[in-house]
């Protein structure tokens, strides 16, 4: 029978995210043998673009500590070229969402702009016709 491990790389090889993270969850708290391993799979999964609940932010938790508490691991140095990679969409992510939330304020400045002008012009049209 396959290991908790080795069914949740399948899981994960056959798109079943939510799946493979409960089975190498599993792993982590049963198998401390092959924690490196769950951690490093919980962190592709959660690096995973395809994954609904995909998370750079989860993603590099998991590899960090994977890095710190298993420095001899064989996944170590993939773990640490993931985390320089994760570290950086991390911090692109965060830029977009501040890039967003000031898209958001000028367009909503920009309406009200608008509405002002478009209040002034018809104060205008009112004072020449006279009303």
């Amino acid at each position: 029978m396959p290991s908790d491990l080795e069914m949740g790389q399948a899981s994960l090889e056959d798109g079943h995210y939510a799946k493979a993270l409960k089975l190498f969850n599993r792993v982590l708290e049963q198998s401390p043998e092959q924690a490196d391993q769950a951690l490093f799979f919980i962190g592709v999964v959660y690096a995973s673009p395809r994954y609904e609940d995909a998370s750079y932010q989860k993603a590099l938790d998991a590899l960090q500590r994977l890095s710190k508490e298993y420095p001899k691991s064989g996944r170590h140095e993939e773990a640490d070229r993931m985390v320089m990679l994760l570290r950086e969409l991390v911090a692109k992510d965060k830029k977009n969402q501040t890039l967003k939330t000031q898209i958001e304020a000028l367009e909503t400045q920009i309406r009200q702009m608008k509405a002002v002008d478009l209040d002034i012009e018809e104060k205008r049209r009112r004072m020449q016709t006279g009303n």
